[in-house]
């Protein structure tokens, strides 16, 4: 039954490169704003990306293994991407082993980065390991208790940001907080777009995610409203700290407004997998305009 197991092709589809943008996005804002350029800190700020694409892809393998042995994924009624563990793919243990040495990764790589910076890292690092498991294994997944949107907020956008900042330069930065929270609602935007595509699947399966909670009405209006929300930030940081480029990051909400209408509007269907990829293509495009703007004021 399994006879791609090593086929790279079956593998970039189970580690989800499509998503790497919520933890590419803060990370690079991060490095930009804590704005220091020696060798240290771009070696700093390179072990900052490697954790968080390691634990994204752990997450991501996790979410494929535990979903395929709770019997949540049914590739008959999928309207996501192709899960390969559910699909037969990939062997369900290479998928697990998978999901640990990525977490293990992300482990040796940030002792690193707290040798070379500071050991109090350790403990958000620490929960964040745990998340990148816990967040749909475990006695209580956090997916599965409508706190998906909550995690992403807090996990893929604080506090990578925060940290970040904090590993390359030793210190917090308000700027680099507000950063964080622009990145954890776009996050909390494209989790919501997921769950809301499956809402129906999660209902019958008995998932609670935030969608199942609210119901469809509520949860589309939620969800346009996590996406809208994000491109108030840098408006927010650009008048506190007089860096009226940043607001040329915002035009991106122009295009964005298409992605509004469907999340309103647009039949539950596999078609929200075009509006997930434009959700996450706006994070990364504002991220990048963002960080133009940052670097030509001379912050």
């Amino acid at each position: 039954m399994y006879m791609n197991n090593l086929s790279l092709k079956y593998w970039i589809m189970a580690v989800r490169p499509k998503t790497f943008s919520a933890s590419i996005a803060p990370v690079l804002l991060a490095g930009v704003i804590a704005g220091k350029w020696d060798t240290r800190s771009l070696i700093l700020w390179g072990c900052c990306f490697v954790v968080a694409l390691a634990l994204q892809a752990a997450a991501n393998l996790a979410n494929d293994y535990y979903d395929w042995k709770s019997k949540l994924d049914v590739p008959e009624n999928r309207l996501g991407p192709t899960r390969v563990t559910s699909s037969g793919l990939i062997a369900p243990v290479l998928v697990k082993l998978a999901c640990f040495a990525c977490i293990g990764l992300a482990a040796l790589v940030g002792l690193f980065a707290a040798w070379q910076s500071s050991w109090l890292i350790l403990i958000p690092g620490g929960l964040c390991l745990i998340l990148a498991w816990g967040y749909t294994a475990g006695p209580l997944p956090l997916s599965y208790l409508a706190l998906g949107e909550v995690s992403a907020f807090i996990f893929f956008g604080v506090v990578p940001c925060s940290l970040s900042i904090f590993v390359i330069n030793g210190s917090f930065s308000l700027t680099g907080l507000g950063s964080g929270i622009m990145c954890g609602l776009f996050a909390s935007a494209i989790m919501a777009v997921n769950n809301l595509r499956d809402i129906n699947t999660d209902r019958e399966k008995g998932k609670l995610t935030l969608a199942v909670w609210l119901g469809e009405p509520k949860a589309r209006k939620v969800t346009a409203f996590f996406y809208l929300l994000a491109f108030l930030v840098p408006v927010l940081i650009a008048v506190s700290i007089h860096n009226w480029l940043l607001l040329g990051s915002v035009v991106v909400i122009i295009p964005a407004i298409r992605f509004v209408n469907k999340i309103l509007d647009m039949e539950i269907s596999s078609n929200f997998n075009f509006v997930l990829a434009g959700v996450s293509a706006t994070e990364i495009a504002i991220a990048i305009l963002f960080s133009i703007a940052w670097l030509v004021n001379g912050q």
